[in-house]
């Protein structure tokens, strides 16, 4: 499993349905925005914690 392609795959992802929500609905929310941040992160942690087990 390659760390960096999946985080890479799930950001693009979550910029992507940002953009969509934001074309679509004219709806920006920075906190919505940064709760995607954040869950980015936990996830990174989360899956750099379980390779190495």
């Amino acid at each position: 499993m390659n760390v960096k392609k999946q985080l890479s795959g799930i950001a693009l992802g979550f910029l992507f349905t940002t953009i969509l929500i934001y074309i679509l609905f004219d709806f920006f929310s920075w906190s919505i925005s940064l709760g995607y941040l954040l869950g980015i992160c936990v996830f990174a942690m989360l899956l750099l914690f379980l390779k190495r087990k």
